[in-house]
Order: structure tokens, then sequence, then C-alpha cells
């Protein structure tokens, strides 16, 4: 059994001093082999691998395109680590918002909500989380990206009616606002790279 771990092409991109952090600690606390993007490994990935992401779009590719035997979160995989070092805030007010790509993953969602809570924060929920969620971002206000449909179609078809409709710049911008609006915190917790 080999654990590899998907660093994400677009977190990487977006966070790379993050990245490679989240990379050592991957590679030095669980011995997991760090690899780039999702897409380049599916082919490779064996029914004994198990596969540790960062990106929701990394979870669906190699859970539907894949034979890996796991795929689970590396927030799943921090949060079961007892020696993990956290910093805290305590009593800090943060609305945490689950992403739509995430609607039928409850481990990662609890996962983020124990993070939280060992970090002392007063997790903040919006009526639409869990799997009521349909926010991603501006991702879900333009046109599906090419590929997904077939590598992951449950999610990205089957899963996703009425979502990914292109909307101009400024709608998206609007939608974001409005989206915005409703909560009630300074500070928000995110965690779909989109």
């Amino acid at each position: 059994m080999r654990m590899l771990y998907l660093t994400s092409c677009k977190f990487t991109a977006k966070y790379p001093g993050i990245s490679k952090r989240i990379s050592k600690y991957m590679a030095d606390r669980h011995g997991a082999k760090i690899t780039g993007c999702c897409k380049n490994n599916l082919a490779s990935l064996a029914e004994d691998d198990v596969v540790v992401y960062i990106c929701n779009t990394c979870a669906a590719l190699c859970m539907e395109g894949s034979r890996a035997g796991k795929v689970i979160s590396v927030w799943e995989i921090i949060a079961a680590d007892q020696d993990f070092a956290y910093q805290s805030d305590p009593g800090s007010r943060i609305t945490v918002r689950d992403c739509w790509r995430t609607y039928d993953n409850r481990g990662l969602q609890d996962a983020v909500r124990i993070l939280m809570q060992k970090m002392k924060l007063q997790v903040v929920e919006t009526g639409d989380n869990y799997g009521d969620t349909r926010h991603c971002g501006v991702s879900l206000y333009r046109a599906l990206p090419e590929r997904y449909d077939v590598l992951a179609p449950k999610r990205f078809v089957l899963g996703a009616e009425g979502l990914f409709v292109p909307r101009p710049e400024k709608e998206q911008e609007m939608l974001m606002r409005a989206h915005c609006d409703r909560i009630g915190t300074a500070k928000v917790l995110c965690y779909c790279v989109a």
C-alpha cells in the first residue's frame, strides 16, 4: 500500500508556501509520496493506494476516474493526528461554508469542523451547508470545465443539475455580493480551492 498526496495544481499555484508546508507534513509525518495534478496520476492509481487530496475536484476525479482504494482529504488526516500542533484563536466567530463539491462527503465536512473546534473557534453555520450546499465561489457561474463531465460524470453531470450556468462577470460579482451579504461574521472559512 502506498499513500499519495495530491498537491493540487490550482492550490499550489495560488498558495505555494502553504502547499510546500502541507506537502512536507504529509511526507514527513505520514510517509506520503508527493504528486502533482490528479489528472496526471489517475491512470497509475492502484486498488491498494490511499490518495490524500486538498482539492475537491481532485477528489471527484480520483473517486470516479481511478482505481484508488481510498480517497481521503488532508483535513481528515490532520483531524485524526493526535500530535498535530494547532494555533488557536479562542472565541473568534467564523462562518464555515461547505463547498458544493463536498455535498455528499460528511467525513470531510465533519473534519473541517473538528479542526475549527481544536483551534477554539466559534463555528457559525449557515442554513445551506452539508447536503444542502450549492455554493462554490464563482465556479458555478461559469461553464463546466472541459473533461470534468467525462472524468467524473456522477459529480459534474448527474450531481450538478442546474449548476454551471455561465453568467456575465458583472452578474457573477452581484451574485457573490448577495451571497456574502447573508454571512453575519467578519471571517469565513472555506475549504474549496475554487
